[in-house]
């Protein structure tokens, strides 16, 4: 006996995977955040003049803007995983209840098919 339409089928995807990536890249972006900081420190901590400290000084602002930039997505990427990872379980879960009923009412009629 297989599983009727109106039950459709159950959601696919691992919620735990999708939070255990979630955590990979939350500490990515710490890694990134840090790299981002060690960088304006190192910057912060020279003193040199003339055409190329201007240089320097401007692309490495850029680049601790990009830095911090591509953390901030990576962030936003681990939170919308974990939001979806609790949806996904919160529908498997719906899904298995559902199955669990249709099964319990089938049991049911057998039941009392064999009784009549």
């Amino acid at each position: 006996m297989g599983i009727p339409a109106s039950i459709g089928e159950r959601p696919t995807g691992n919620p735990d995977a999708m939070r255990a990536l979630a955590s990979r890249l939350a500490a990515e972006a710490d890694k990134i955040n840090s790299s981002s900081e060690r960088i304006r420190s190192g910057v912060d901590g020279l003193a040199f003049e003339g055409p190329a400290a201007v240089r320097f000084t401007n692309v490495s602002a850029t680049l601790r803007t990009d830095l911090v930039t591509q953390a901030t997505k990576l962030i936003d990427t681990a939170n919308y995983l974990k939001v979806q990872a609790g949806r996904l379980e919160e529908l498997q879960k719906a899904w298995d209840v559902r199955l669990a009923d249709y099964e319990a009412v089938q049991a049911i009629g057998k039941d009392v098919g064999a009784k009549a």
